[in-house]
């Protein structure tokens, strides 16, 4: 458990607000049930709190689908991004098709293995399962977010005539994207951010 953490009973947690954005000082009590399963009805009708460790979930079919899917995902948002009228890659349509063609990969793909990088892989482990599939979804939908800055780079060589090298402009979208999810996500199952999930 953190430093932040004190415990008040072995039924009852008292957890230091500043963790959460809140003033120093001030706490508030969770019970130990909470910090397992979401207080938000709609995520705890769909999304079970137990996990079951014989799921695998970076299979070859995962990193062969969200890969196909995020490039397709990232470059028709791109696109659609600049244009007036606005177009788009659904994720629910990559959540049906992804699963459509997971299933059927398992009765495509032999189940040999091949080795990538020195790391051996199994083509086909096993039926297609929920972990995968979520990860899949995971996947597309961060690739398929544009990058705001994006925008920066965009008016910086429209506007004022000033093209940011490759290098700057790598970092520049990588911070931008990255710095926020450590400080802003929330941190535990009762704080529900849809638009980041």
């Amino acid at each position: 458990m953190d430093k932040k953490q004190e415990y008040k009973s072995s039924q009852e947690e008292q957890i230091e607000s500043e963790d959460y954005g809140a003033k120093k000082g001030h706490t508030f009590s969770l019970k130990e049930s909470d910090l397992e399963n979401s207080t938000i009805e709609a995520v705890r009708l769909v999304v079970p709190f137990t996990d079951d460790p014989t799921f695998i979930a970076l299979t070859f079919r995962f990193w062969a689908l969200s890969l196909f899917f995020a490039a397709i995902a990232s470059i028709v948002n791109q696109y659609y991004d600049f244009r007036t009228s606005r177009g788009g890659f659904p994720i629910y349509s990559v959540n049906l098709t992804s699963y459509v063609l997971g299933v059927t990969l398992v009765k495509i793909l032999p189940c040999g293995s091949i080795t990538i990088g020195g790391h051996s892989m199994s083509l086909n482990p096993g039926p297609f399962n929920i972990k995968e599939h979520a990860l899949i979804g995971i996947a597309i939908s961060t690739a398929s977010i544009t990058a705001y800055a994006i925008a920066i780079l965009t008016a910086m060589d429209l506007f004022l005539k000033h093209r940011m090298g490759a290098l700057g402009a790598l970092v520049l979208i990588i911070t931008t994207q990255c710095l926020g999810y450590g400080y802003f996500l929330p941190k535990t199952a009762p704080h529900g951010a849809p638009g980041n999930f």
